[in-house]
C-alpha cells in the first residue's frame, strides 16, 4: 500500500511516534544530492593539454596561426549564428576544429569541400560579430589534432580560459556528458551531475550518484582536479530516524535490531541518557544487512535499558 499523503511504501506517516522512546519514528522524503566534482585552473594552460569527463575529451587550441587566407564575399559580415558556405582555400581541416576571426571564434561543422566549410559562430565564450572582407582567418598551428577544441586567441591564462571551457563544455553541440559545469571563480569549475536536452541548451542538475573519471594533462602549478571522479552524490528515497529503548536481554545480548522497509544506510546513530537528554559517547558498530539493522554494543561506552537509541538511516 502507498500512502496519499506521503507517497511512501506501506502508508508510512511523515509525522513523529506520540510515543518516541517505544519505538517511534520520523519519516522524511529527501531529494538526494548530485554527483559533484571540482577543476581548479591556477596556472596558465598550455596549447595541446587536455581536459577529460567521462568521454569527452576537451583540449587547448590556440588559434594564433595566420592561415594566409581572409574573410571574402561578405560571408561573416553579419551575426548570423551559423555560416553555410565559408570560403577558406586549402584550408586542410575536418569537422571539430575551429577556426578564430578578429576576437570571434567558429566551429567548423562539416567540410563541404577542399576550399569550403560550414560554420557555427560564437562558439569557446565568444561573441558573434560582423567581420568585413578581408579580415585574416586564424587557426592552430596544427589543427585537426582531434578531440573537443577549446580556442583562445593569443592569452592561455585561467581568466580566458576557464569561461571558454565552461562555455563549450555547456554547449550541446559540443558535449553530450550528463553533467553541467559551472564557474566558480576565475580558475574554479565545478562539475554536477545533471540532465542534458539534446536539442536546447537546457542542463538541470539532478540527484545521484556517479563515478565518472576525471583526468586532465594541465601541467602548470595547482592545475588539476580535487579527485579522480565524481563523489557526493546521493540518490533520492527516504530519511527515517528510529527511537528504541534497549531492553534487559538486548543489553545482555549487546545488541538490537530495526527491520525496515527499505534497504538502508546508516547516517548517524546517537544514545541519549533518557532521564537527562545528555548525549552518550557511545563507540559500538551498526551494520547493515538487506532491510535489517544491527546496533551492538562493542566499544568502550555502551547503552543501556536508561538510554534512548536515535538511529538515523536513509534510503
Amino acid at each position: 500500500m502507498v500512502s496519499s499523503k506521503t507517497g511512501m511504501p506501506n502508508g508510512l506517516s511523515l509525522s513523529k511516534s506520540s510515543s518516541p522512546i517505544e519505538g517511534g519514528f520520523t519519516l522524511a522524503q529527501i531529494p538526494g544530492l548530485p554527483a559533484f566534482g571540482t577543476l581548479r585552473i591556477a596556472a596558465n594552460v598550455a596549447a595541446g593539454q587536455t581536459i577529460t569527463v567521462g568521454a569527452s575529451v576537451f583540449r587547448v587550441a590556440a588559434l594564433t596561426t595566420d592561415s594566409g587566407a581572409t574573410v571574402t564575399r561578405g560571408e561573416l559580415n553579419n551575426t548570423d549564428s551559423t555560416c553555410e558556405l565559408f570560403n577558406f582555400p586549402a584550408h586542410g581541416l575536418k569537422g571539430g576544429d575551429l577556426i578564430r576571426v578578429q576576437n570571434e571564434i567558429a566551429l567548423v561543422t562539416l567540410v563541404l569541400n577542399a576550399n569550403q566549410i560550414k560554420l557555427l559562430r560564437g562558439v569557446s565564450g565568444t561573441t558573434i560579430a560582423a567581420h568585413a572582407d578581408g579580415q585574416s582567418i586564424f587557426t592552430e598551428a596544427a589543427p585537426g589534432a582531434g578531440n573537443i577544441a577549446v580556442g583562445l586567441n593569443t592569452t592561455l591564462t585561467p581568466a580566458a580560459f576557464t569561461p571558454a571551457f565552461v562555455a563549450d563544455f555547456n554547449n550541446v553541440r559540443r558535449c553530450q556528458e550528463n553533467v553541467q559545469a559551472i564557474q566558480i571563480s576565475t580558475g574554479e569549475v565545478l562539475f554536477v551531475l545533471a540532465n542534458r536536452e539534446a536539442n536546447r541548451n537546457l542542463i538541470t542538475p539532478i540527484a545521484g550518484v556517479s563515478a565518472l573519471a576525471t583526468t586532465e594533462t594541465l601541467a602548470g602549478a595547482g592545475n588539476g582536479f580535487d579527485a579522480a571522479t565524481l563523489g557526493g552524490g546521493q540518490n533520492p528515497g527516504v530519511q527515517m530516524t528510529v527511537f528504541r529503548v534497549p531492553t534487559a536481554a538486548e543489553v545482555t545480548a549487546g545488541s538490537f535490531h530495526i527491520m525496515l522497509p527499505f534497504a538502508p544506510t546508516v547516517d548517524r546513530v546517537k544514545v541519549i541518557t533518557t532521564s537527562t537528554q545528555a548525549t552518550k559517547a557511545w563507540d559500538g558498530a551498526a551494520t547493515v544487512v538487506g532491510n535489517r539493522v544491527t546496533i551492538g554494543n562493542g566499544g568502550s561506552v555502551d547503552w543501556a535499558v536508561t538510554d534512548t537509541v536515535e538511529v538515523t538511516v536513509h534510503g
